[in-house]
């Protein structure tokens, strides 16, 4: 839906739907790089895993800045 209301803006400016596809492409890569690593970290398997590691990181801080904490020293135990 989106897009076809990028192309009818080229009636305004032709270059229009690709410059706003190539920064929206951009700002995407870049704010994949502020997603956690995962690599050699033991994945939930099960719905009970997961429920249970939703509990452990969130009734245990109320804030992001400790949630992201949390996470690390899961990541770091396990």
């Amino acid at each position: 839906m989106v897009g076809l209301l990028v192309f009818i803006l080229s009636d305004i400016w032709t270059p229009i739907p690709p410059v706003m596809f190539t920064i929206v492409s951009i700002l995407t890569a870049i704010l994949s790089f502020f997603l956690p690593e995962t690599k050699g970290l033991h994945m939930p398997e099960t719905i009970a895993e997961v429920e249970s590691l939703g509990r452990e990181v969130f009734v245990s801080s109320s804030t992001s800045f400790f949630l992201v904490l949390n996470l690390a020293q899961y990541a770091i135990s396990n």
